[in-house]
């Protein structure tokens, strides 16, 4: 009499699924055409050896994943989405400052903490935007990239953000966020110059990444680039480059 296979438990793991459980050749069409139904992914089998022999969670015999086209889809949504939140929550946050304050904020020793071009005017303004925003970015994937040092990213972001407060705030204000600039702007009745605010930091970020990448591959080849994060948590999987960081 032929022994009843195993039973297979299928958990979430981050962004993917663990089979746990005994899996042979024969049961792997099974499996794999039960989770071809799951939408927009494609499926990874795993017969190796040691995922057949194993029984442990961490052994992902089975994986699910995201398909390069629907993870990078996703990477755009979720990037419109820390985007319209930072501009919900810059603004909500100034709101309320305005409620607490009255009419101290508006100021004009204050004047709602507007951003705007210093003596040297518009297009210093936004060179000088564009420069601390490409310093921003570079630190930020250069760190973040070395196992060594990944840990300091967030201490040199901030002690980033300290110097060019204090050094390049006369010539520009020291945006480098048009989440920061937009609120303030807005209620000072200063939105003509928010164009600086929103072209130049996009604009220094996009050198800084597109130097990364082409530096990176003229050393490594045409290999995966990760994402910029001031912090990849060991235990989550990044959403945007996909990867898993120790």
């Amino acid at each position: 009499m032929t022994e009843p296979p195993l039973p297979l438990i299928i958990t979430p793991t981050g962004d993917g699924f663990a089979v746990v459980g005994e899996i042979d050749a024969h049961s792997a069409p099974a499996i794999t055409a039960a989770l071809a139904h799951l939408p927009g992914d494609t499926i990874t089998l795993d017969l190796s050896a040691r995922a057949l022999r194993s029984r442990a969670p961490e052994d992902h015999a089975v994986s699910r994943s995201r398909s390069p086209t629907s993870r990078g889809s996703r990477a755009l949504y979720v990037a419109a989405g820390y985007v319209a939140a930072q501009l919900a929550g810059g603004m909500a946050g100034l709101l309320v400052a305005a409620w607490l304050l009255g009419g101290r904020l508006g100021h004009p020793a204050v004047n709602y903490v507007v951003t705007a071009p210093g003596t040297g005017g518009v297009w210093v303004a936004f060179a000088a935007e564009a420069v601390i925003s490409f310093l921003m970015m570079t630190t930020v994937l250069e760190l973040s990239s070395r196992a060594r040092v990944a840990r300091f990213t967030g201490l040199a972001a901030g002690g980033l953000v300290a110097l060019f407060i204090t050094v390049e705030a006369p010539l520009s204000g020291m945006s480098m966020n048009v989440a920061r600039s937009l609120p303030s702007n807005l209620l000072a009745a200063r939105a003509s110059t928010l164009w600086i605010y929103a072209a130049a930091p996009l604009l220094g970020m996009w050198l800084a990444a597109a130097r990364y990448v082409l530096w990176h591959r003229s050393r490594h080849g045409h290999g995966h680039v990760g994402c910029a994060k001031l912090h990849h948590s060991p235990r989550v999987r990044c959403i945007f480059c996909g990867d898993w960081h120790d």
